[in-house]
């Protein structure tokens, strides 16, 4: 009996090699695929879904008048491109200085596709009272000639009580507008309402060849005596909105800057951060724009969705926050950033807050396209832990034109460490001495003290589980036991195996 104890001894210790000295990972505790809600998104499998709307009301009220303003979309692949914008410089430049900030300043929607827009209602009206409704639709983006035109359909909204006339506002970007609801630049709708809540609504013209969506730069409301109402409209930006004799509606630049949902046990908030936010928010790339020949039918599903910020100044990005953590717990956490419709941009993820960890590099390209969903090209893996419930990482663009994106990420628990007897997440030299201190002594608590398997009793069991997961950095440094020590090493397990055996 003995010498079959013995010879395990050995096989124990001449079989373990740095290549099994890796941590073991469990199941992940949480997948997160994102992307824009379509009827037809496709969720990976073994994910959770995580979208959010990129249509939010934004209401406000002036006197007597409440206005509501939102998108109307399905999101196509453009639904992120949406919100509120100021133009601070560029080609708003060429409009005269004394009517800039009226154009400069819109609410847009750039989806091309017909019956998709811009809603706006006007609440306070006199019930039944003819008005004439007029509204600005100029984009100093918009194509730069006559030939490729977007025509914006300005009509009372299907299934509302309101009645009336419409309007067709050609968005073009030259010539420049020269006043205020420059007729080039706007249309006048004859309208009433019986219930004094006016709706109505913007979208592309049938048959327009221009690809820029609807744009609403402002509206006058005249109750056939008197402009009862005057709005400018525009992102929230030191140079916003300041036409005189309008009053202001302004919102987050952007869609979804930040959206938060509950999975399972843990709160998971994307957030947009930085000083260019207009383009941020919940994307679902249509399927032309992901070499679909080429790229394989499971990774479609899961690379076609991400949130994202199109920002490329410095310290713009994306921030991911899970809550519900176990503080000082290490996790392993996979972000996937990558962007089927993008040239080359390096992203950086870090933690931040009151997290620590490595950081990671991740160049998102269109080509070559994913091989599959792991493919370690388009995902970054950061060992991280938290020092409250709440674990934080930031990614920003490092160089390259697309901003920050995230497909999805998993977040899997690091078990603790047998053998690391010192805690200090290596198990290495420092561990052994721990243990060779320790060696046929009973103790109270494990590891600390050389007792990996958690018998109480420091012995050969535990230099085995020691070797077992020897950090890889540290078995350079650390040299194999010779023939002699493999022996006395023999013996000491022997020992304690025949010590046990008569208790």
């Amino acid at each position: 009996m003995k010498h079959r104890v013995l010879f395990l001894a050995l096989a124990c210790i001449a079989s373990c090699s740095v290549a099994n000295c890796r941590r073991s990972i469990g199941a992940p505790l949480l997948a997160v695929d994102f992307g824009g809600q379509l009827p037809n998104s496709i969720i990976q499998p073994g994910f959770d879904g995580m979208w959010g709307t990129a249509d939010p009301v934004t209401a406000s009220t002036f006197g007597p008048y409440t206005v509501e303003l939102s998108a109307n979309n399905t999101q196509t692949g453009v639904s992120a491109n949406r919100g509120f914008i100021n133009k601070i410089a560029g080609r708003i430049d060429d409009t005269d200085a004394s009517i800039r900030d009226f154009y400069r300043g819109y609410y847009y929607n750039r989806s091309p596709v017909n019956g998709e827009g811009i809603s706006l209602r006007l609440s306070g009206l006199t019930p039944n009272q003819p008005y004439t409704l007029t509204v600005a639709s100029f984009d100093p983006d918009a194509s730069a000639n006559v030939a490729a035109i977007t025509v914006i359909d300005w009509s009372p909204a299907t299934g509302s009580d309101t009645t009336g006339t419409s309007a067709a506002v050609n968005l073009i970007r030259t010539p420049v507008p020269t006043s205020v609801f420059d007729p080039a630049y706007s249309g006048a709708l004859q309208v009433s309402t019986s219930t004094g809540v006016l709706d109505v609504f913007g979208t592309v013209k049938v048959g327009s060849v221009g690809v820029r969506g609807a744009v609403l730069n402002g509206f006058k409301l005249n109750d056939g005596t008197n402009d009862v109402l005057s709005v400018d409209l525009g992102e929230g930006a030191p140079a916003g909105n300041g036409q005189p004799g309008f009053v202001g509606v302004v919102g987050d630049p952007g869609l979804v800057v930040s959206h938060t949902e509950i999975v399972g046990a843990y709160t998971v908030t994307v957030e947009a951060v930085g000083q260019y936010l207009a383009e941020a928010g919940f994307y679902n790339t249509p399927m032309r724009e992901q070499g679909s020949d080429v790229l394989t039918p499971p990774a479609h599903a899961f690379y076609r969705d991400y949130f994202g910020t199109n920002s490329t100044i410095a310290g713009d990005g994306l921030k991911l926050t899970i809550d519900g953590v176990t503080p000082e717990q290490e996790y392993d956490l996979k972000i996937w950033s990558h962007d089927p419709a993008t040239a080359a941009t390096e992203i950086r993820w870090s933690p931040t807050d009151n997290t620590i960890g490595n950081s990671g590099d991740v160049t998102m390209v269109r080509t070559p396209v994913p091989s599959d969903v792991d493919d370690p090209s388009k995902y970054v893996l950061l060992r991280v832990k938290a020092s409250d419930a709440s674990l934080d990482v930031f990614g920003g663009f490092l160089t390259g034109p697309g901003g920050t994106r995230i497909n999805g990420f998993e977040l899997t628990a690091v078990p603790a460490i047998a053998g690391d007897f010192n805690n200090d997440g290596a198990v290495n030299g420092d561990d052994l001495a721990i243990w060779k201190e320790h060696v046929g002594a009973s103790v109270d608590a494990a590891a600390a003290d050389g007792d990996a398997d958690g018998d109480q009793d420091v012995d050969g069991a535990d230099f085995l589980v020691w070797q077992r997961n020897l950090t890889s950095g540290a078995a350079a440094a650390i040299p194999e036991p010779a023939a002699g020590s493999l022996l006395a090493l023999a013996s000491s397990i022997l020992y304690f195996a025949r010590k046990r055996s008569k208790q």
